[in-house]
């Protein structure tokens, strides 16, 4: 047990750390050791945990003034922002754009309370505590910014609300002044309304930014209720704002318009919707239909029949067996700029080759655009302003085309109607749809817009502007009916019907396209067409 050194001394410190070492190992003594070490150790991590709790009461104590205003303010601006939505909605634009201002300080006050923690390193190293507080501050940027946008469309509209007041909101109500005054407003808005899209396009990216993982679960509902809102509101701007552009050159603002008006009949298709059997001259000035005639299209070839002359496209050469081309037959190419072109070129070509006892159209100037409808439009519309009447017959949604075709090639013999008459009844129709369209309640605007917007998708209207700048606009929403420019692959189904009949009212059509890869990596495609009469 004890050793000596080879001196034969005695080694004290040795004997000392094996004596120790003994007692060490007494299995009392050790129990007792190992409690004094969790004593030690459990009472300096109370300290600790003292500490920290002083350190989060003091923190508490010292942003509990900043939360309670950042609180209140948030509060402040929700309640401000829902009286304006209140106050426009019924037509208390100025009161209604004084809240929104007001909602708007109040968030912005809340947002630069949290501005001030952004940077806190106690948030940066509490990875969850981080982002609760980003998506707080998401969702009070979002606010802010829609209560600007909200200021900004209750200025617009009580702009437009100064000229239409005492006129029961009524377009067709106005004088010709006030006409005017509105579509300056209009014309003079694609700075305002691009500024309202820029606004909603931002608070709906900071809301897509919310991730909804804590304090914020609970209104989610709500906040995507309101996304839905904002899509929808984002729709409607994508629209008006390139309709800003040019209805009211459409309108004749600032200067009279020329259009000329080509009514496309789709039961008898052609490449860019239907065969030209009626034309018009279309003026416009300050919102209303200065002129508006419509005429069989055989008024303006047959005349010229013998004095005109240009050659055909080969297939309406070798399926009508004409020799001769004219204006009826000039939307054949499926580019709707190209078409248009053509027909602005046949119409002066031919116009200026009527005889005097033929001459119909009295217009000899240039044109700022080709517009051309299909039937389905007019239906659409007649579905919103419900049924009208020209001398006493009713026009609806249900027996327009049908109607329409029997007055145009039927009826107008039994009445005794010239032939070179008897397309003038669609002029009268044209009108009186469009002052039944300006006398639809404001909140009915939106369906109106709905009603353009498809038939723009399927292409029942088409637009063309001599204008660059306009056709650009126009392009750019694809309303113009371009064919794309490309570099890959494409494929486009052009119908013509060369028969001269109405049969493409009684066909079912279907087509089935697929692509498939061969076994030397050649794409092989296959394209089935299927017509049912």
């Amino acid at each position: 047990m004890f050793r000596f050194s080879k001196n034969n001394k005695l080694n004290l410190l040795t004997v000392f750390n094996e004596a120790k070492h003994t007692y060490d190992e007494v299995p009392y003594i050790k129990k007792r050791r190992t409690l004094a070490l969790a004593y030690r150790v459990l009472k300096y991590f109370s300290i600790l945990v003292l500490v920290g709790f002083v350190i989060l009461v003091l923190l508490f104590l010292i942003y509990v003034k900043d939360i309670r205003e950042f609180y209140n303010y948030a509060f402040d601006g929700k309640k401000s922002i829902e009286k304006a939505i209140e106050l426009i909605l019924t037509g208390e634009y100025k009161k209604g754009s004084a809240q929104s201002i007001s909602a708007g300080d109040s968030f912005a006050r809340a947002i630069l309370i949290a501005e001030k923690y952004k940077d806190n390193n106690f948030l940066k190293i509490v990875g969850y505590l981080r982002v609760q507080f980003d998506d707080v501050e998401y969702l009070i940027h979002s606010a802010e910014i829609i209560s600007k946008a909200v200021s900004q469309s209750a200025e617009f509209a009580d702009a437009l609300e100064s000229i239409l007041v005492n006129k029961e909101r009524n377009f067709n109500k106005l004088n010709t002044e006030d006409k005017k005054n509105l579509l300056e407003i209009i014309y003079k808005s694609s700075p305002e309304l691009n500024g309202i899209k820029a606004n909603i396009d931002l608070a709906m990216i900071n809301l897509k930014q919310i991730s909804y993982t804590g304090v914020l679960l609970p209104f989610k509902p709500k906040v995507s209720e309101i996304e839905t809102k904002l899509s929808k509101v984002q729709e409607g701007l994508s629209m008006l704002i390139p309709l800003s552009n040019f209805v009211p050159v459409v309108f004749g603002y600032p200067e009279k318009s020329n259009f000329l008006f080509i009514l496309q009949n789709s039961d008898e298709l052609r490449p860019t919707g239907g065969f030209i059997g009626t034309y018009g001259i279309l003026q416009t000035e300050y919102g209303d239909i200065a002129r508006l005639d419509t005429h069989d299209v055989y008024h303006l070839d047959m005349p010229v029949k013998d004095t005109f002359s240009k050659d055909p496209p080969a297939p309406l050469k070798k399926y009508l067996g004409t020799d001769k081309w004219y204006m009826r037959d000039a939307n054949w190419s499926p580019d709707w700029p190209s078409s248009a072109k053509l027909i602005q070129w046949f119409y002066h070509e031919e116009d200026k080759l009527l005889p005097p006892k033929d001459q119909v159209n009295n217009f000899s100037g240039e044109f700022s655009g080709v517009v051309a409808i299909t039937p389905e439009l007019i239906t659409d519309l007649l579905a919103l302003t419900g049924p009208i009447y020209i001398a006493d017959q009713e026009f609806n949604q249900n027996n327009f085309v049908d109607l329409l075709q029997y007055k145009v090639e039927q009826e107008y013999i039994q009445l005794g109607v010239s032939s070179w008459h008897r397309k003038a009844v669609i002029g009268e129709i044209v009108k009186e749809l469009k002052i039944r369209l300006f006398d639809l309640n404001p909140t009915e605007m939106y369906a109106v817009l709905d009603v353009f917007n498809t038939n723009f998708l399927e292409k029942n209207i088409l637009l063309f502007f001599n204008d660059q700048g306009f056709e650009e606009i126009a392009m750019d929403k694809s309303w113009t009916g371009e064919i794309k420019q490309t570099d890959g692959d494409y494929l486009m189904v052009v119908d013509a019907n060369m028969a001269s009949y109405k049969t493409d009212a009684v066909m079912n059509k279907a087509m089935y396209y697929s692509v498939e890869q061969g076994v030397n990596t050649e794409m092989n495609a296959d394209l089935i067409l299927n017509y049912a009469h």
